[in-house]
């Protein structure tokens, strides 16, 4: 049932990346139309749900970077394991071997590109991707100090679609679906990283309720 998932998920995104540079033109045309105007400074948070090894764990992000006339936004993401994820390890304190319970942890940093290939009055579909390095690694206490082991550097690759729909003024949903490659991985933690993202989010649109004044000629 996790391969078909997989399998479904990785054919949703290849078939959006061909239909996208099917019409290249329109593409970077889009795009370098975007680019010539002043871009905006944004920042976000969002968060993606997705597996570790079977288990579900939503990894969340902070972004900043530049928006290009609401088409295609451009910047930096730090990304982190938000769940509680714990792992057991065996340990060797005063020559005498142990079993601790240690929490996993998994920061990031990336690039990412987020473009909006869709968009009208109720609907906007977009494809963010990101490429980022970091560390994961397992925490834990000895003698009320923090210990951490397994530590090493990890790269990352994601790639998503997602649509949204506004439901009335003021309020919308959306979802999307993509996939998490560790390009990379930490030789010392055998958890499985690669996997799929699945993302359920309301979005409120507080400019809906600042009315114009419409200038008098």
């Amino acid at each position: 049932m996790k391969n078909k998932a997989k399998y479904i998920v990785l054919i949703i995104l290849l078939l959006s990346i061909n239909n996208l540079f099917s019409q290249k033109d329109e593409f970077f045309e889009d795009i370098s139309l975007a680019m010539k105007e002043r871009p905006k400074l944004t920042f976000r948070f969002d968060s993606r749900n997705s597996f570790i090894s079977n288990k579900r764990a939503q990894i969340s992000s902070v972004k900043i970077g530049l928006d290009y006339q609401k088409k295609i936004r451009l910047g930096l993401s730090f990304s982190f394991l938000r769940s509680n994820f714990y792992i057991n390890r065996q340990i060797t304190e005063n020559n005498t071997d142990k079993t601790v319970t240690t929490k996993l942890h998994l920061e990031y940093l990336s690039v990412f590109a987020d473009y909006v290939f869709f968009k009208n009055k109720k609907w906007e579909f977009n494809l963010p991707i990101q490429l980022g390095g970091g560390y994961s690694y397992l925490k834990y206490n000895q003698n009320n100090n923090k210990q951490i082991i397994d530590n090493s550097f990890i790269i990352i690759y994601e790639a998503n679609i997602n649509g949204m729909y506004k439901l009335f003024k003021g309020i919308g949903v959306g979802a999307g679906t993509g996939y998490r490659i560790m390009l990379l991985g930490n030789p010392n933690i055998k958890e499985h990283f690669t996997s799929p993202i699945y993302v359920f989010r309301v979005k409120l649109f507080p400019f809906d309720f600042i009315h114009k004044k419409e200038t008098k000629k």
